[in-house]
């Protein structure tokens, strides 16, 4: 029965989109139109319910990550707890509605791993299993002993922890092989970095004022959602290596770039300086970075371009792994070329 559901038009079109390139996109457009609006719960509903479907219905467990990685960014600054004077989350509708989300995310979990017989491969992974419980307790243990946990701490904790757990669940049984799949999580990283630069403007367009000066007052009315300026800004940096990756990676590299440096800017309206000193020195190596592969790259170009009229210079391969190979195929062939002409001498 679950076979003819899975093969039926319906659902196949579904798992299509799912599998698409433009679904990470649809995501982020879900979750900043349901933020902007302040619309948490449709953003919520919508994006577990995607989420759900993808669980079941999708052999490869790849469209689940854009829902993971930006569904916690619904959370509105209207309706954010963050602020302490919205009472939203605290609703006995909204705690309700939460709880049965969750619930609907652990049965949609245990109907796939019953389904797909994947239970078997849980716990089989010991290298990511010790990852993931090392990471659940840095987030429980952090700020443990500062005295200054509550009620909103706690939650978020938690929630981390289950993400963290969705997150392992994804990896340790369903993700398939596929060559693309940094790539893939790169660009849904870069989506999400793109995501929280538009949250935090929208703060600054939603709140700030000509006469608000940038100071502690005002770092404090930066909340991104559930997310404070610092841990904001931290994200944002966090984020930045994916983007390097696809400047280097993607044909367009150079949109990557100035998605870096709109960033940089954004981490610096979060006034978090760790955030902006760790985004400088990321973007400073990554131009270092690609500035050493130019210069490989020209120095393999002159070195074919001279030997194709008859100059043979020393030539080393140097840089990354795929300008090595390229230089490694030219001396193979560079080789081959001369040893051709001296038999024919």
């Amino acid at each position: 029965m679950f076979k003819n559901i899975k093969e039926s038009l319906a659902i196949s079109k579904l798992t299509s989109v799912f599998s698409s390139n433009y679904y990470p996109i649809i995501i982020f457009l879900i979750v900043l139109f349901s933020h902007c609006f302040a619309l948490d719960m449709l953003g919520f509903f919508t994006t577990v319910i995607l989420l759900c479907l993808s669980i079941i219905f999708c052999d490869d467990l790849r469209p689940a990550v854009p829902v993971i990685f930006m569904f916690p960014y619904v959370v509105s600054t209207q309706n954010s707890p963050g602020y302490g004077y919205s009472d939203y989350y605290a609703r006995k509708w909204v705690i309700v509605s939460l709880v049965c989300l969750f619930v609907l995310i652990v049965v949609s979990f245990i109907t796939r791993l019953i389904l797909y017989k994947e239970y078997k491969l849980l716990f089989k992974n010991k290298k990511l299993l010790i990852g993931f419980i090392a990471l659940s307790l840095g987030f429980l243990l952090a700020g443990t002993f500062s005295g200054k946990v509550n009620f909103h701490n706690l939650y978020f904790t938690l929630t981390s922890c289950f993400l963290l757990f969705i997150i392992y669940i994804i990896f340790a049984t369903a993700i398939k092989s596929n060559k693309d799949n940094v790539l893939y999580l790169s660009r849904v990283a870069v989506l999400s970095l793109v995501l929280m630069c538009l949250e935090i403007v929208f703060v600054y367009i939603l709140r700030y004022e000509t006469d608000i000066p940038f100071d502690f007052h005002w770092k404090g009315e930066i909340v991104v959602g559930s997310v404070v300026s610092n841990s904001a800004g931290e994200f944002i940096a966090m984020m930045l290596p994916f983007c390097f990756y696809l400047a280097y990676k993607e044909q367009r590299g150079y949109v990557y770039y100035i998605i870096s440096a709109i960033s940089i800017f954004v981490v610096f309206l979060t006034l978090s300086r760790t955030a902006l000193i760790i985004a400088i020195l990321l973007f400073l190596i990554a131009f270092l970075f690609m500035k050493n592969q130019v210069r490989s790259i020209e120095k393999l170009a002159r070195a074919s371009e001279l030997f194709g009229i008859g100059q043979d210079i020393p030539f080393k391969p140097a840089g990354a792994t795929e300008v090595k190979r390229a230089g490694l195929a030219f001396l193979l062939m560079r080789n081959r070329i001369l040893k051709y002409l001296s038999e024919r001498t």
